[in-house]
């Protein structure tokens, strides 16, 4: 049974982790498996954008755990794509380090979640679980890093000293 509209003990949410380097995969298949709810279980694994695509039709999972610098096709590539293939499979991208615009373009993608890849897998695993209808989890030091930069930032206010209320000399 999918998780998929399911609920309580028996919700088992069926996730494809992409990424293209085989000893991640392997690490954070192998850190979900030992949660104790066990109710996250890798269906298929991909290391490539293509890849993904392929095995998410193959296996329809209900999250898609990828890579954002996924070799072929991009993890935010492979949200566009996944959104038209599998409307209801949510994705979750994972970044090693901070892409200006990637934040952006992977809300307007549809991803559901933007995180660093040095998030717990406890964290990890609560983003998995809760797909937030129209929203997207992401992580505060990479909203930061997407937030445009000002190139004229406003003149700094002089502090007004304490005032002389009455007594003027």
């Amino acid at each position: 049974m999918t998780g998929r509209g399911v609920t309580g003990p028996q919700a088992r949410i069926r996730l494809l982790l992409a990424d293209h380097d085989r000893r991640t995969r392997a690490l954070r298949t192998a850190l979900l498996a030992l949660l104790p709810e066990g109710d996250i279980e890798v269906t298929a694994q991909a290391a490539t954008g293509p890849q993904t695509l392929a095995l998410a039709v193959a296996h329809r999972p209900d999250v898609v755990l990828a890579d954002l610098d996924l070799p072929g096709l991009d993890g935010i590539r492979v949200t566009e794509a996944l959104r038209t293939l599998l409307p209801d499979t949510r994705t979750v991208l994972l970044t090693d380090r901070p892409h200006p615009t990637a934040l952006t373009r992977a809300l307007a993608a549809g991803a559901r979640g933007y995180l660093p890849k040095t998030t717990p897998t406890t964290d990890l695993a609560a983003t998995l679980r809760t797909p937030p209808p129209g929203r997207c989890h992401t992580h505060p030091d990479l909203i930061a890093d997407a937030a445009p930069t000002d190139p004229h930032p406003a003149p700094e206010r002089r502090r007004a000293g304490p005032r002389n209320h009455g007594n003027r000399p």
